[in-house]
């Protein structure tokens, strides 16, 4: 896995490809949420380099090979992942559908992949016009975060918070934000 970044991170995508799935072939004895393991390194390349099409079939893997082997949090970055495809090919209800699953299992999936999926259940709804359950989202991530201690994805989400302000036009709340989120 820490071949394939690398060689992602040198131009090298083709090769950073077939390592990953090199890797795949030889877990061949190994369970399928190892497996799923893999594919997920697969679909943070697919999602760097803007090639949506690989990472919409990786992550469908990794959620059906989640899924089989009850792996809850593999199986919600999966989801999360279909959800980006999703959003970023404007099929909007997809896109809910998929961060939705993350958002409603706040204490199954890893946490990044539930912030995240919160930001992106966000974005849905806002590209919806339905500006106050985007509001209502982030509030239930930040709550989630506050209430479990998540010191790390906390600012994250604040700085998402600013941005989802300016995108509903409210400036100055979108400052205070920003201002919340400077270390």
């Amino acid at each position: 896995l820490t071949l394939a970044g690398s060689q992602q991170m040198a131009g090298e995508l083709n090769d950073a490809y077939t390592t990953i799935y090199l890797g795949f072939d030889e877990e061949q004895y190994q369970s399928d949420a190892l497996k799923a393991s893999v594919l997920l390194t697969a679909c943070y390349l697919g999602w760097l380099s803007a090639d949506l099409r690989t990472l919409q079939q990786n992550a469908a893997q990794v959620v059906n090979l989640s899924q089989e082997q009850n792996s809850p949090g593999m199986l919600a970055f999966g989801h999360y992942f279909l959800g980006m495809v999703s959003y970023h090919q404007n099929d909007l209800s997809a896109a809910k559908t998929h961060f939705s699953f993350v958002h409603k299992r706040p204490y199954t999936a890893y946490d990044d992949s539930f912030v995240y999926s919160g930001c992106g259940l966000a974005l849905t709804f806002q590209g919806m016009g339905r500006e106050k359950e985007a509001l209502e989202v982030v509030e239930r991530v930040a709550d989630y975060l506050l209430k479990t201690g998540n010191s790390e994805m906390l600012p994250v989400m604040q700085a998402f918070q600013a941005e989802l302000a300016v995108r509903q036009g409210q400036l100055t709340s979108a400052s205070q934000w920003a201002n919340r989120s400077i270390p």
